[in-house]
């Protein structure tokens, strides 16, 4: 996809998402997401609004790319010749 393509989001692009829409967008459990940022297990970023946590729909976007596993490219087949044994003999 090129950089500048848009992605038409599920929602306001400019609205902070509650924990509720945070995990439910990222298709995870609250609990997950709790666990995540108290462990700072994954580099997510949100803000914090007094008690409030809020994520950034742009945050949560860019939080799936950066976990995104590209395929590998397609290793082509080397064929390999065969060469028959040279005799090889001793000399004295």
């Amino acid at each position: 996809m090129a950089k500048d393509a848009q992605i038409a989001l599920p929602f306001d692009s400019t609205k902070l998402l509650d924990e509720r829409e945070a995990a439910a967008f990222l298709n995870i459990s609250r609990k997950t997401l709790a666990t995540w940022r108290s462990e700072r297990r994954y580099s997510l970023a949100y803000v914090r609004i007094g008690r409030a946590i809020r994520y950034e729909p742009a945050a949560l976007l860019a939080f799936i790319e950066r976990r995104r596993v590209k395929p590998k490219p397609r290793v082509r087949a080397i064929s390999v010749r065969k060469t028959p044994h040279v005799n090889l003999q001793k000399t004295a």
